[in-house]
């Protein structure tokens, strides 16, 4: 973000980003990999 003075006023630019979809898809990969690790070491346990 760059910021500037000019007569008396602060001013800034820049780009924001929205990124809730972005962190929703990585939490719903989280939770989705270790609902496969549990299934894992059930299956690991059932066969031992």
């Amino acid at each position: 973000m760059a910021t500037y003075e000019k007569e008396h006023m602060l001013y800034a630019d820049g780009v924001f980003s929205d990124i809730t979809e972005r962190k929703r898809a990585a939490e719903d990969l989280r939770k989705h990999r270790e609902q496969l690790e549990e299934l894992v070491e059930e299956r690991t346990a059932e066969l031992g």
